[in-house]
């Protein structure tokens, strides 16, 4: 039981990671376009 919980908690960290990560990505294309395209 732990370790299921611990293996979920994991995952849903490096969901959320990876949707910040997603986000500040678009954020940066819309603020600053000549970022992106270099």
């Amino acid at each position: 039981m732990k370790i299921k919980l611990k293996k979920k908690r994991i995952i849903s960290v490096l969901l959320a990671i990876t949707l910040v990560a997603i986000g500040y990505y678009m954020f940066q294309s819309i603020t600053n376009p000549k970022l992106v395209n270099a």
